[in-house]
Order: C-alpha cells, then structure tokens, then sequence
C-alpha cells in the first residue's frame, strides 16, 4: 500500500516537472 502510493506522488511529481519545463521552454528560458 505504501509502496504504491510512493510510486504514484513519484509519477505525479514527474508530471509537474515536465509541465514546468515545458513552460520554461515557451518562455524561451532555455
């Protein structure tokens, strides 16, 4: 249950890190 639910913050925070680095890119931060 633990483990699982580690797994999906983990996936959930590789999420938001894309989307932060894709308007990162829009911005032309790059």
């Amino acid at each position: 249950e633990k483990g699982g639910n580690m797994k999906r913050v983990f996936e959930r925070f590789c999420r938001g890190l894309k989307e932060v680095e894709r308007l990162i890119q829009e911005r032309g931060w790059e």
